[in-house]
């Protein structure tokens, strides 16, 4: 029934028209028994009273799945395609706007349905016609997955090829991944075999969707064809290709050293002027340097990535690069230096295609890594802001790294606001796509989440780096298990298992001290501080995380410390200091007063002086406050700020946590007495 309601897209009269085939078929509604009824009564009721000159316009513009005016034209060759589609539209002849500037329609699927059967009344070569025409403007306009369909759609193979090849990097920032790659694998195998580019390009779609086993295939091909064709003037080019490829799907795996191998061999084998092969090998070497711990390389190689990439059509790779370089800058504690590039990137790129922009979805990955930079902040408004944009371009994309990127950085925003079912139901939707990816990348998804204080039986994953029996052996000890071994000691602390948690712990210091990530340096301080005091060694856990708070405050990287929820406020709580650690102190039992997962009542409610409440509250939160005593409501405080309500509102229970009251009424009585407003 669903499936039937779905297809009639509110036509009550098809509705109509199913219960009435139900009743011709004794109560069973099937789409075999609705289609005929529904297709006489197009045909006798609508099609046959239409003037035969709008007949044949809509048997030809029934061939695209969305269609405008400049494409009816140039496809049909008809010079009155816009008057005809007005007139349509105007007599409700189940062509629907697709847009608010009604420029772009498609027709009702049924009606196309019915369009489609007959197409049989079409000659032949006008149909070809047509695609070949609808596949020129397609690609002239920037639709390279329409124009290969309708490319395909007349058997134009070769253009097929050209399309592919030519646009490999466009398609593939494209949202359409899935399709384009089944459009591609759907060519006769003899052209496939005999265009290695064509198996490489497809071979870069399906590892973009996380697919890595049907990447290689793809990529095994290509070997073959350029073994049995013998290109020797294009075979150096096309084996660095293929190696580039390679290289991306061995990092998925977390092949570090494979990834490096690849990468170097496809950077010799590569012309000087393939940027765009070029940048996005770099980025995969970049990546797997990170994994060694080399990560003043890895810095060097981004930059590079993103100068080789800085000018022509590399926009989709100059993202990609800004991203990673981002996401390292965060690691190595360059949280303002990280934040200016994300959001110069972000900026630049909107101001110079402000008219397509969702076309370059990987910017989903820029705003990811800045809420993962509020969030540290403990600015969660904005966090979750961030957070959801980035998400909305990342469902535009649809490729594995970018949706298990932007899916996991919200949840880590909504596990600091408290809500876990949220949370579960997001792991629950994305750790499955990780598991497609590779073993390797669940296993860091989880490490990540676990590290933030997700209970490990909530994620259900039985690899040996979870099981906390395993005793500390150093020659096991790989920076690029270095998150994986983070999340065993958050296990092994909870169960106060503090020594051996302690031996781990000593490890990780010293590969973050000599990798300069001065983050996971802090978290490792504080575990240790945690673990310290939980022994009874108040002076060594005092002077750990006087060392964390170094990095914390100068960063405003508070959530190291909210992450660890109860652990974390009672030692603030239970430690003396001198100044100037007192103030930061003060500052961080503040934030985590009203953190969520914390006990609020076991802080005491001497903590929210004014200067410490006017440190919680951000820039926007003061402003918002004011507005709360003026007694508009959450529609007009946005209208005021130029924002969205939910963005108010967002900011408006964060002040109320932070504040800890559970009105506005209270909220503006305790702004009032603490001078806030």
């Amino acid at each position: 029934v669903n499936t039937l309601v779905e297809k009639s897209e509110g036509w009550v009269f098809g509705i109509q028209l199913a219960a009435i085939a139900a009743a011709d078929n004794d109560g069973i509604l099937t789409i075999d028994s609705l289609n005929p009824l529904i297709h006489e009564y197009l045909v006798s009721e609508v099609f046959t009273e239409l003037s035969p000159d709008v007949q044949d316009f809509l048997l030809d513009i029934s061939i695209l799945d969305s269609l405008c005016a400049p494409l009816c034209l140039f496809t049909t060759g008809r010079e009155d395609a816009n008057r005809l589609l007005h007139l349509l539209e105007q007599k409700n002849l189940f062509l629907l706007p697709i847009d608010e500037k009604h420029e772009w329609y498609r027709f009702h699927r049924l009606f196309l349905d019915l369009l489609r059967a007959r197409h049989n009344l079409v000659p032949v070569n006008r149909l070809q016609t047509m695609h070949a025409r609808a596949s020129e403007w397609y690609e002239k306009n920037g639709y390279i997955t329409a124009a290969v369909d309708h490319a395909l759609r007349c058997g134009k193979y070769d253009r097929v090829v050209a399309l592919v090849e030519n646009n490999i990097f466009r398609m593939m920032d494209n949202s359409e991944l899935i399709r384009q790659s089944e459009l591609v694998s759907n060519l006769p195998v003899s052209v496939l075999q005999s265009r290695p580019e064509l198996t490489i390009a497809n071979g870069w779609l399906l590892a973009y969707t996380g697919r890595c086993e049907d990447a290689e295939y793809y990529l095994s091909m290509a070997e073959n064809s350029l073994k049995a064709i013998n290109l020797k003037s294009e075979q150096r080019k096309l084996e660095g290709r293929i190696l580039a490829v390679q290289s991306y799907v061995q990092w998925l795996r977390g092949d570090g050293e494979r990834t490096i191998k690849s990468a170097t061999q496809a950077l010799i084998n590569l012309d000087s002027e393939d940027v765009l092969n070029r940048g996005i090998t770099l980025i995969s070497l970049a990546t797997a340097l990170e994994s060694r711990g080399l990560l003043s390389e890895a810095l060097e190689t981004y930059t590079e990535a993103l100068e080789t990439c800085s000018s022509g059509d590399c926009t989709h790779i100059n993202i990609l690069a800004a991203s990673a370089k981002v996401r390292l800058m965060i690691m190595l504690g360059q949280l303002q230096q990280a934040e200016m590039l994300a959001a110069a990137t972000i900026n630049r790129i909107l101001e110079k295609n402000s008219n397509r922009a969702d076309q370059y979805a990987a910017l989903g990955n820029l705003y990811a890594h800045r809420a993962v930079i509020y969030r540290f902040r403990n600015d969660l408004a904005t966090a979750l802001e961030l957070a959801n944009e980035g998400i909305r371009l990342g469902q535009l994309w649809r490729q594995a790294d970018t949706t298990i990127t932007t899916q996991s950085v919200r949840a880590g925003v909504l596990w600091s606001l408290g809500q876990k079912e949220e949370v579960y139901k997001i792991l629950d939707e994305i750790r499955p796509l990780a598991g497609l990816v590779s073993p390797w990348y669940l296993n860091y998804l989880d490490a990540h989440m676990i590290i933030m204080g997700v209970e490990p039986n909530r994620l259900k994953n039985t690899y040996k780096w979870l099981d906390v029996k395993e005793p500390v052996n150093e020659s096991d000890f790989e920076h690029s298990d270095s998150e994986l071994h983070r999340a065993r000691v958050r296990l092994l602390y909870t169960h106060e298992r503090y020594v051996e948690a302690l031996s781990w712990l000593e490890l990780i210091q010293v590969d973050a001290e000599k990798t300069g990530i001065r983050i996971a340096l802090a978290d490792s301080q504080v575990m240790q501080a945690i673990c310290h005091f939980g022994l009874g060694n108040i002076e060594t856990a005092r002077t750990k995380l006087v060392s964390a708070l170094e990095v914390i405050m100068a960063e405003r990287a508070y959530s190291i410390i909210l992450d660890k929820a109860e652990a974390g406020r009672d030692l603030l709580a239970g430690l003396t200091f001198d100044p100037p650690q007192t103030e930061a102190v003060s500052l961080l039992l503040g934030l985590a007063k009203a953190h969520p997962d914390l006990n609020r009542a076991s802080i005491g409610q001497n903590i929210m002086e004014s200067n410490q409440a006017t440190a919680l509250l951000s820039a926007r939160e003061k402003e918002i406050l004011g507005y709360l005593a003026t007694h508009k409501t959450s529609t007009e405080i946005a209208e005021g700020l130029t924002v969205s309500a939910n963005t108010v509102r967002f900011h408006i229970k964060s002040i109320y946590n932070k504040l800890d009251v559970h009105s506005r009424d209270e909220a503006i009585e305790c702004a009032r007495r603490l001078r806030l407003i």
